[in-house]
């Protein structure tokens, strides 16, 4: 998504607003995008003029990779956008992560939307499966039962230990 912004560049003080709807590119190992990031995004430039400030509010849908069954996960993904950028008299070059904006006006907010709508991914994404453990809880190993047995006698004891306090 590439936006002009020289208009805004020219006039000090000045600001604009852009609502948009981007497919953005995302990571298949993570998932897929069930619907386009949406939002609008505010760009303001302040009294100093070496600086434009891009704040807004984004939202979409995406089916995530489930952490436990691997299946997919639904998911609502919504964040706030807050950027600030740097105007500078040279562009900058292909491989540079942008950071700055040209003083010729050309900003392009794909690669930073798709940098926040990845930091923003919840860390756990789950569809609501039983744990695998719980799903299929197998018999104990006879060798073993002395042990559980151990286990739920000091467990007891525990709990009428902090119980009483």
């Amino acid at each position: 998504m590439r936006l002009d912004v020289e208009t805004l560049l020219q006039a000090p003080e000045s600001e604009t607003r852009v609502a948009f709807s981007e497919d953005v590119e995302f990571p298949a190992d993570l998932g897929s995008l069930k619907r386009p990031l949406s939002g609008d995004v505010k760009i303001s430039r302040a009294i100093d003029e070496s600086l434009l400030t891009l704040t807004g509010h984004l939202e979409t849908t995406a089916d995530l990779v489930c952490d436990r069954c691997l299946g997919p996960a639904p998911t609502e993904i919504a964040f706030d956008l807050e950027e600030t950028l740097e105007v500078t008299e040279t562009p900058t070059q292909a491989l540079e992560v942008e950071e700055a904006v040209a003083a010729t006006g050309e900003i392009d907010l794909s690669d930073l939307l798709r940098q926040h709508l990845l930091l923003n991914l919840p860390s756990r994404s789950l569809c609501g499966c039983e744990p695998e453990y719980l799903a299929k809880h197998k018999p104990l190993d006879p060798r073993w039962r002395k042990l559980e047995a151990l286990l739920s006698r000091t467990t007891e004891e525990e709990s009428k230990t902090h119980g009483s306090t």
